[in-house]
């Protein structure tokens, strides 16, 4: 719905707000709201089975047996990619150093605070481009508008309602994304492991993890197939801020190399040293051995390096097709025998020792090429899905965003909306 304006507004000389409502003040942080640093603790100092919560810069992040704060406040992250984000914080618990405490006045609807810091950004104040920061002292200097306490706790009813009618939708569109990967694992599993006729005769693959695949398949060890193997485990190759693309493990997700989640570089001249155990070709497959554990993705350019974690595998070419492999190894029959061969605790991976366990089917090559075919238009067809859900929620964000600045600054007037109606 289409909310009203106030009756009266005047500038408030301050650019993020613009108009305020004429009857709000304007008030800086520090005469309103006490802030305070939280205190350094470990993850090694805190305890499972402590009492209180431990609240960082991103929300808990453990539990302690003593406490530096008993209320209700908001939290503020001050460091890194924590700089700013926004938590409340309940009772009696323990504020780490990543986070700045904001007290209240006792006057001050603390869920207004909150709602009100995040519409501020504040990480843009922050002030070291290494790690950024937050200063108490700046952002205590800092303009709010400030709306009689009455409206405050309207404001905060109001968004607290909107916000989560608003998150809910979001939560049931990533729910549908993890069904449409279910869904996409389900469609490449039964190709590559049935094919695509189902009145072909079937037998046993004699793999208890596999089940019985058709009749004129072979079963075996995957290297069997493999006519290059290159892992390219071993030292780190020094980092420049421009030269050849690195692709490290970070790189390779989904099934592709993803070139935005982690953007590094290797000399010109140090590529023959570092690729000199193989230079990588168009279709070549990548195989992530730990940190994750195996992400796959086919080589979709040359000129590119290849770091530790990564084990490169060429198919014989008479027998193995590098894309069908690709698609074997994303199915759930693959995939659950590697996390079976894998050792490690915190960061999972597979020794070279084991990479002969490994096992695939392998069609006649010129199924495998039709297999392909059609798991790359299925894939599309997901991935198009996949692309409209999560514009659609780029664009609830967006309206949270907007409808939260909105409120906060006064520029709709919610007093006589009742907290029953739905905002479209």
């Amino acid at each position: 719905m289409k909310y009203p304006a106030y009756p009266e507004y005047e500038d408030s000389g301050i650019p993020w707000i613009g108009k305020k409502p004429k009857h709000w003040q304007l008030m800086k942080l520090h005469h309103i709201v006490r802030m305070k640093s939280g205190s350094s603790i470990t993850s090694l100092e805190m305890e499972d089975d402590g009492e209180y919560p431990v609240f960082g810069g991103n929300g808990q992040r453990g539990r302690f047996s003593d406490y530096t704060h008993e209320g209700s406040f908001v939290l503020i992250g001050r460091q890194g990619a924590e700089c700013g984000n926004i938590n409340y914080a309940h009772g009696k618990f323990w504020a780490s150093e990543h986070a700045v405490v904001a007290i209240p006045d006792r006057k001050l609807d603390y869920r207004w605070l909150g709602e009100m810091l995040w519409a501020m950004n504040l990480n843009q104040y922050s002030q070291s481009a290494a790690q950024p920061g937050l200063s108490v002292e700046v952002i205590g200097r800092l303009q709010v508008p400030f709306p009689p306490v009455s409206e405050q706790q309207q404001i905060a009813a109001f968004l607290d309602r909107k916000t989560a009618q608003i998150d809910a939708l979001i939560a049931k569109k990533k729910a549908l994304i993890e069904k449409l990967k279910e869904k996409r694992l389900v469609v490449i599993t039964q190709a590559v492991t049935k094919g695509l006729d189902d009145t072909v005769p079937m037998k046993d693959s004699r793999v208890d993890w596999l089940g019985e695949v058709p009749k004129h398949w072979d079963v075996g060890g995957f290297l069997k197939f493999v006519e290059n193997r290159v892992d390219y485990r071993g030292k780190t190759p020094e980092k420049v801020p421009q030269g050849v693309f690195l692709v490290t493990a970070k790189n390779i997700k989904n099934g592709k190399i993803n070139y935005q989640i982690s953007q590094e570089y290797v000399r010109e001249e140090d590529y023959d040293t570092i690729m000199s155990r193989g230079t990588p070709l168009i279709g070549d497959l990548l195989f992530t051995t730990e940190a994750p554990l195996g992400e796959i993705a086919n080589v979709d350019n040359k000129m590119i390096a290849l770091a530790q974690r990564i084990i490169k595998f060429r198919g014989e070419a008479d027998k193995l097709n590098n894309y069908f492999a690709r698609y074997w190894m994303l199915g759930l029959p693959f995939q659950g025998h590697l996390q079976s061969l894998s050792t490690g605790s915190t960061a999972t991976g597979i020794k070279a020792s084991k990479l002969f366990e490994l096992r695939i089917v392998v069609p006649p090559l010129d199924e495998q090429i039709s297999i392909v075919k059609f798991l790359d238009i299925e894939s599309k067809a997901f991935d198009d899905k996949e692309k409209n859900i999560v514009e659609v929620i780029k664009k609830l964000l967006e309206y949270r965003a907007a409808l939260i600045t909105a409120t906060v600054t006064g520029k709709i007037d919610i007093r006589n909306v009742e907290l029953n109606q739905e905002a479209t």
